[in-house]
């Protein structure tokens, strides 16, 4: 059953995470929920195009973790940043042939979500949630009792009580299970009870958000072409097009936050004294890395330029990260394993 399910998880994961406009870099999450209350979830960092079944994943005791969010006190003073990721990471399962990492952070939302869990960073989803007539236009797009909307709160425990207890919320007022979720500054969740119903809603998300704004598609790829050894340039059509010596600095990048990714796989990029991204007089846009990390490092760039200039077409106001919400991600030591992870 389990080896069954691997592949599952594998099929499903690797169909989206070869979707640039979907997914970038280490980013994104999903997960299958099978037997005895356990849970396979991708790991913490590593890429969905790349997980097959037997690596990329971690198995956790879902039901342990979700019976854990149930007993939340947060009036007891517990640490629960540091207590829950704690208590995840002691409910990982082992099996025979699977290599022990982390789970991905956001495992306790996917234990209380649907059997099957999709959360992407999809440039479409991302224009609503970056922008800040973003709730009030997905109540435009979306049948209002099916979608919940999650201000920004910081990734780890506290978007996973937040997620927690907008969803009991939900049930409870309508009797209606929310199988899409909008995180504000960050990305998209969907939830259903098969994998192919899963990533047909999550299809269906993204379409009607590109439908609504006639948005041109293809998404136009990233690309990279070597230069040297060790470095890469790009030769994708958003990245030439649209990252000129204005936006090649870290202080633009810092001040137009837009969400965690960003900070994670591209400010660092600029912030490193081996400066990663490199925009010479003729506006090549270089990457010192290896093949590996400038692909990662091109897609992120190319989704986060894509947002930005959507956003500003359709004359929406941006909406950013305030300096603490940064802080609280360039200090997050679970960020720092998941940049080495993606890039290793």
């Amino acid at each position: 059953m389990s080896l069954e399910v691997f592949k599952e998880l594998a099929g499903l994961s690797t169909t989206i995470g070869k979707q640039p406009d979907f997914v970038q870099s280490g980013g994104g999450n999903t997960s299958v929920k099978f037997g005895n209350g356990l849970m396979a979830i991708k790991a913490s960092g590593c890429r969905l195009s790349e997980m097959t079944a037997d690596k990329g994943f971690v198995v956790i005791n879902q039901q342990a973790v979700k019976e854990y969010f149930d007993r939340v006190d947060m009036s007891s003073g517990t640490d629960y940043e540091k207590d829950a990721v704690e208590f995840v990471n002691n409910n990982i399962v082992d099996f025979p042939g699977i290599a022990k990492m982390r789970p991905s952070v956001e495992a306790p939302f996917h234990s209380f979500l649907k059997c099957v869990v999709i959360h992407s960073h999809s440039v479409y989803a991302n224009i609503l949630c970056c922008s800040s007539e973003g709730e009030s236009l997905a109540s435009r797009i979306f049948e209002e009792e099916l979608f919940i909307w999650i201000p920004y709160v910081n990734p780890g425990f506290t978007l996973s009580w937040v997620i927690k207890k907008a969803v009991d919320e939900r049930v409870e007022k309508t009797g209606v299970f929310p199988k899409v979720i909008f995180m504000q500054n960050h990305g998209v969740i969907v939830s259903e009870d098969t994998s192919s119903s899963c990533i047909a809603l999550h299809e269906e998300v993204n379409r009607k958000i590109i439908d609504f704004f006639q948005l041109p598609m293809p998404y136009p790829a990233p690309s990279i072409q070597k230069v040297n050894e060790g470095q890469y340039k790009s030769t994708g059509e958003l990245v030439t097009s649209l990252f000129d010596m204005s936006k090649a600095n870290y202080e633009y990048l810092d001040h137009y936050a837009l969400y965690p990714d960003q900070l994670v796989y591209l400010n660092k990029s600029f912030a490193l004294k081996d400066r990663k991204i490199l925009v010479e007089v003729n506006k090549e846009v270089l990457y010192n890395a290896s093949e590996r990390e400038a692909s990662g490092i091109e897609d992120t760039l190319a989704a986060y330029l894509y947002v930005l200039d959507i956003i500003s077409k359709l004359k929406l106001n941006v909406s950013v990260l305030n300096d603490e919400q940064k802080a609280f991600i360039y200090g997050w030591e679970i960020e720092q394993y998941r940049l080495k992870q993606a890039g290793g």
